[in-house]
């Protein structure tokens, strides 16, 4: 929310004006200029604090693999797969990221792979993704369809339906 901090400047500055204008005016509407101003400024300051720690990105690969966004992708190339000292294996895979309810992109990473399988071209993955920078993944172990909460309760809640029909048990 960028916007956040635009404002907050904004208010910042339109409260220096309003406290600079009580300080030159002479009587009551000194006070009320001042606080106003006071009160503006105030209230800029928490909106840039705010949204100084909004936009920011996750960073490591733990933090994108606890908070970022589940999706499915599409391997579109694998190369350099190299297997580390720890014995953990990592490959450069180009991959067509779908984010539900979000236009696709294409991104290329040198990711870790989980498991030590590497995935094959034309194989749908899943990883997580930085909302905040679409270009950081991390490929996840196990391989799902990523819903949005409406398609996945409509599944859930009509899953045991046939023919639009509800199986009655009987005795």
């Amino acid at each position: 929310m960028r916007i956040n901090l635009y404002v907050g400047w904004l208010l910042m500055v339109l409260g220096l004006a309003m406290a600079t204008a009580g300080a030159v005016a002479a009587g009551p509407a000194t006070v009320g200029l001042l606080a106003g101003g006071a009160g503006c400024a105030a209230a800029g300051l928490f909106m840039v604090w705010i949204g100084r720690g909004w936009d920011r990105s996750l960073g490591s690969a733990a933090e994108i693999y606890r908070y970022g966004r589940p999706a499915n992708a599409e391997v579109l190339a694998v190369s350099d797969v190299e297997l580390d000292a720890r014995g953990a294996r990592t490959a450069k895979l180009r991959l067509r990221v779908a984010p539900v309810n979000e236009s696709a992109y294409t991104t290329t990473r040198s990711v870790a792979v989980p498991g030590g399988r590497v995935p094959r071209v034309g194989e749908t993955v899943t990883v997580k993704f930085d909302p905040n920078s679409r270009k950081d993944i991390v490929l996840l172990e196990d391989s799902f369809e990523v819903k949005d909460h409406i398609n996945a309760s409509a599944d859930a809640f009509f899953g045991g339906l046939s023919g639009g029909q509800a199986q009655v048990p009987r005795d």
